[in-house]
């Protein structure tokens, strides 16, 4: 029988309740058949000479497959809650860079905009038409808590964020941007927020509109921590379970959608490579996926930046096996683990196994039978040990059923994510 992919099924096993319960009833099963095996052994060798050797590669057959069936569901489980939070991941790390690649495009569209360069280079000076402007801008499009304008002594010529006024800036980022023919991109404390820790910043120069010199710089302040927000609060699952991150080049969070629990500041072990694996934080064990970003129509995002997703081991596994069979009527769910062979192939040898060793059992305790019927004596001892076999084999089917369909369902329940 193939083996599923090898993980540390030792490592999961204490956070999946329900195939603990399995492998203890597996292991109460197992050794069951070893009872009746050295019951017949001992009690009627000769009558069951004939059944014992079959017995025991039944019994033997029956330890694999235990063996199998268990580290088949942790993989599937793990695997299920992997790709799970790897989407999440995924999702935090593209829909910022998708957003921010937009806010690229705003720089520059603003910082040519011939009424702000006209008012930069000083050929008109109706302030407020210029604050208007700027906040119209703002408001139509809901994502920056302050526009400024400056010119390239770093004097503010306006801004629109009255609560936080900043009359001018020292910040290195001016003599970038005026040095730059292209946006620049900066997050770090600034001056020109001086009211936050870190502000995430998109200057661009501007051009007198006669002569083309350079005249000043704009200045979008990303509304970072209502974006960030909106995006976990869009990807969060239904029991809070999970907690989304973003995080910088070295493994600092800059968002979190959980700061009680992971906070904004804190280094925290990533998991770049995808290995099933658990990784200690703050005493406790998470499962952690983490996705860079692949860029978005050439812009690669800010440096460094990663999507993580991290989920307490403790609670990973509550509730993962949902019921991905619930849509399916009875012939369909049934048509497809016939066709088991083409998307677990562990799953359709679990289940080859199961019905070889089922078959063996009926074929044990019919010859059986046979052997005893019209007899009295020893043989009545044989009979009450075929009872046994027929007992423990069906009891024996019943948990593999059981056991085959969690798989199913955690597959399947994979499979659709």
């Amino acid at each position: 029988m193939a083996q599923a992919p090898t993980i540390h099924t030792e490592t999961f096993l204490p956070y999946m309740r329900d195939v603990g319960n399995a492998e203890q009833t597996l292991q109460e099963l197992n050794l069951m058949w070893r009872l009746i095996d050295a019951s017949a052994r001992m009690n009627c060798p000769g009558e069951a000479k004939t059944i014992l050797s079959t017995l025991a590669a039944t019994r033997t057959g029956f330890s694999a497959l235990e063996e199998a069936l268990i580290k088949t569901l942790v993989h599937e489980k793990v695997a299920n809650v992997q790709k799970a939070i790897g989407t999440k991941a995924q999702y935090v790390i593209d829909i910022i860079v998708r957003n921010l690649f937009e806010r690229t495009a705003d720089v520059g569209f603003l910082a040519t905009d011939v009424a702000l360069c006209s008012f930069v280079a000083g050929l008109q000076t109706d302030r407020d038409a210029i604050h208007d402007r700027l906040r119209a801008y703002r408001d139509k499009y809901t994502v920056y808590d302050d526009i400024l304008l400056l010119d390239p002594k770093g004097h503010v010529l306006a801004q629109i964020d009255p609560a936080h006024p900043v009359a001018s800036s020292t910040d290195p980022l001016l003599q970038a941007t005026l040095a730059s023919d292209t946006y620049v991109e900066t997050f770090r404390a600034t001056d020109l927020r001086p009211a936050k820790t870190r502000a995430l910043v998109y200057s661009r120069r501007m051009h007198h509109p006669q002569t083309g010199a350079v005249v000043g710089v704009l200045c979008l302040s990303f509304h970072f921590e209502d974006e960030m927000a909106g995006i976990f609060h869009s990807h969060r699952d239904e029991d809070n379970h999970s907690i989304m991150l973003l995080l910088d080049g070295r493994d600092q969070v800059i968002a979190s959608s959980e700061p009680r629990w992971i906070a904004t500041g804190s280094t925290v072990p990533s998991n770049r490579s995808g290995a099933a694996m658990l990784m200690p934080f703050c005493g406790r064990q998470y499962l952690v996926r983490t996705f860079g970003s692949p860029g978005y129509q050439g812009y690669p995002g800010p440096d460094g930046w990663q999507g993580q997703v991290m989920i307490p081991a403790e609670i990973a596994f509550n509730g993962v096996a949902t019921d991905a069979l619930g849509g399916l009527d009875a012939d369909t769910a049934a048509g497809l683990l016939s066709h088991a062979q083409s998307f677990c192939l562990p799953l359709h040898e679990i289940m080859k196994a199961v019905t070889t060793a089922s078959d063996t059992i009926q074929r044990i305790v019919w010859n059986g039978h046979l052997l005893t019927a019209g007899e009295a004596g020893e043989m009545q001892k044989l009979k009450s040990i075929l009872d046994q076999i027929n007992e423990t084999g069906a009891r024996s089917n019943a948990l593999f059923a059981r056991s085959i369909h969690d798989l199913y369902q955690t597959v399947l329940a994979s499979s659709m994510r």
